[in-house]
């Protein structure tokens, strides 16, 4: 599960507009390359909508 939600103007640093709130694999999914296939999906999804930088906070 991928939650994505924008930043409010009190979080620092205010170097985005979004940010990933939760990032989880269930535990009888990992090792299998899902979160790697996920992350990989969400920037895609993310540049067809103009995003074209993730950082980690």
């Amino acid at each position: 599960m991928i939650q994505l939600r924008p930043m409010t103007s009190s979080e620092y640093p205010a170097c985005c507009d979004y940010f990933i709130d939760d990032f989880f694999i269930f535990s009888n999914s990992r090792n299998n390359g899902y979160g790697k296939l996920a992350i990989i999906a969400l920037e895609s999804q993310l540049k067809s909508i103009g995003i074209e930088q993730i950082q980690l906070l």
